[in-house]
């Protein structure tokens, strides 16, 4: 009965380590403003980022990383400009001139170690139905 629960735990954990990745060259998701949470970037696709928020209604935009420095390409109406951010080193925070975008955390990252909590007590109540009761659950 414990090495069913250790299995079903040990199958979890690697369930989560998936879906929670191990990163990419390049960047993904919501990056937020510590200054102003109402805007942030998002960063999507093959290089694609999006600003909005703060007065912005959505600028599209493109981005490359050299070392620690991340540079994007936005498109204001027709004017081209060329940002500079610096990366830090487990690219959670992309720095500018006295800001910061800070990296919002997935759903998994919040949330694993509920996940984990939930599914060890399922188990166990598993293993307590299948002990009283004679019958297994398949």
């Amino acid at each position: 009965m414990m090495r069913k629960l250790t299995v079903m735990s040990t199958i979890l954990m690697v369930f989560v380590l998936m879906l929670s990745g191990c990163g990419g060259s390049g960047l993904s998701g919501k990056y937020v403003n510590e200054a102003n949470d109402s805007q942030y970037l998002k960063f999507s696709g093959s290089r694609n980022v999006v600003l909005s928020g703060g007065g912005h209604p959505g600028v599209d935009g493109n981005y490359y990383i050299r070392g620690n420095t991340l540079y994007i390409s936005f498109d204001y109406g027709g004017y081209n400009s060329q940002e500079a951010f610096i990366l830090n080193s487990n690219r959670s925070t992309i720095s500018y001139d006295g800001g910061a975008f800070i990296k919002k955390k997935g759903f998994l990252a919040r949330h694993w170690l509920k996940i984990v909590i939930v599914w060890m007590v399922l188990g166990l109540i598993v293993i307590a139905y299948e002990k009283i009761t004679g019958r297994k659950i398949s």
